[in-house]
């Protein structure tokens, strides 16, 4: 991870936003939620590491027994992300015909692609509160954590038949998907 400052330092130069005010507000947000998780780690009876073991996001994702997901997600998401010959090919396909049926399945793809990779990022964080939940013994973070699971999981059948249909329901499809 970056710090704040080498943030700030490879920034100084541009002029695209105002990234000195963005990184102090990010730096601000991380400190104070390290003081509220510390507050909360250190009322459940346990003491708060004031420097965290350093792990690769891999070795964490393994003793999750996520390693199998987090791979297929981050593969996913290179692809993706670089063009693969699949999508340079299916791109100029696309545009050389003119064809409304690749144009709709091509878009129907982004849309499948953009909607996992959200319910799977939101998955992932739901679970680690769950898993954060029982080691701190926050009944209630673990319960909700557990009802908003349920929800994703409805949220992906849905979204495989929709796939399946070829048709997303409106209220899943944002404007801005068609420009990915």
């Amino acid at each position: 991870m970056i710090s704040g400052n080498k943030w700030k330092n490879a920034s100084a130069d541009s002029d695209f936003y105002s990234h000195s005010k963005l990184i102090e507000e990010k730096n601000k947000i991380e400190n104070d939620l390290k003081k509220f998780c510390k507050h909360y780690v250190e009322k459940a009876g346990h003491i708060w590491p004031e420097k965290p073991k350093p792990t690769s996001i891999e070795k964490m994702f393994k003793e999750l027994n996520k390693e199998v997901e987090y791979r297929t997600v981050y593969l996913a998401m290179c692809k993706q992300s670089h063009q693969d010959q699949e999508d340079l090919i299916n791109s100029l396909l696309r545009s050389q015909t003119k064809n409304q049926k690749i144009h709709s399945q091509f878009i129907g793809e982004k849309h499948s692609f953009s909607l996992f990779i959200c319910l799977w990022g939101i998955r992932y964080y739901l679970e680690a509160l769950e898993s954060l939940g029982k080691h701190y013994n926050f009944a209630s973070v673990t319960e909700e954590s557990k009802k908003s699971i349920l929800m994703i999981d409805k949220f992906h059948k849905e979204a495989l038949q929709a796939k399946e249909q070829g048709i997303f329901p409106e209220y899943w499809v944002a404007s801005v998907i068609d420009g990915i």
